[in-house]
């Protein structure tokens, strides 16, 4: 409830400094006076509801912080990136925000604290959805490497199915000039089983020349 009065204090302030006219000081005088020190029930009420179903509200050195950090990060962009201004940005503003809004009469300070809470509240609405762009991020990635190694597989798999087809092809094509006895003895040396028939026998042996990277020229015996 107290953080909720001292921003409906401050947003009074600032909204009766910039309603007031300059010919009547006295008038402007008279209601800031009764505009800080009266806060309407109803919207007290309808704050201290929202306040106890929302989040801890900020402290005052949060808001303070919150308010010069913003403000700083406005001029350090102005200023063409000035890091002295910036600095002396951050702690006039933060000087201004830190203090009770109950007992500060600044206009200036009313407005560093409603940027403050502004500050918080846009930071605080925008956690879930950067959560969830994160996890979006982290996601797709592990999707990207997943597809890589899918793909990966997929040509490895396919260079093997057009290697067998090249040695399917070879061995149909060169079946009659090789016999059984000379493929069994070809095969023997290599260690490999001799059963089957001889296309069988002829695309075993290419395919193991193949493996080895020696050539395929072979002599009928």
């Amino acid at each position: 409830v107290l953080a909720s009065a001292q921003n409906q204090v401050d947003f009074n302030a600032l909204l009766n400094a910039l309603t007031r006219r300059s010919n009547d000081n006295n008038a402007g005088a008279s209601n800031a006076s009764d505009s800080k020190a009266i806060v309407s029930l109803p919207e007290l009420d309808t704050v201290e509801s929202s306040s106890s179903s929302s989040t801890t509200p900020a402290s005052q050195w949060q808001i303070a912080l919150a308010a010069a950090a913003a403000s700083a990060g406005l001029v350090f962009w102005i200023w063409s990136f000035n890091g002295s201004v910036a600095l002396v940005t951050f702690v006039l503003v933060f000087g201004l925000a830190v203090r009770d809004p109950l007992e500060d009469d600044s206009v200036w300070g009313a407005l560093a604290r409603l940027v403050g809470r502004q500050t918080i509240s846009s930071y605080q609405a925008s956690q879930p959805k950067l959560q969830a762009l994160a996890r979006a991020v982290v996601t797709g990635e592990e999707e990207i490497v997943a597809l890589q190694l899918q793909l990966q597989a997929l040509q490895q798999e396919n260079q093997a199915l057009q290697q067998w087809k090249q040695i399917r092809l070879e061995a149909e094509d060169s079946l009659g000039d090789y016999t059984v006895p000379q493929l069994k003895e070809e095969l023997r040396q290599a260690q490999l089983p001799v059963s089957g028939t001889k296309l069988q026998l002829l695309t075993r042996l290419l395919e193991y020349q193949y493996q080895q990277q020696q050539p395929t020229n072979f002599k009928s015996k």
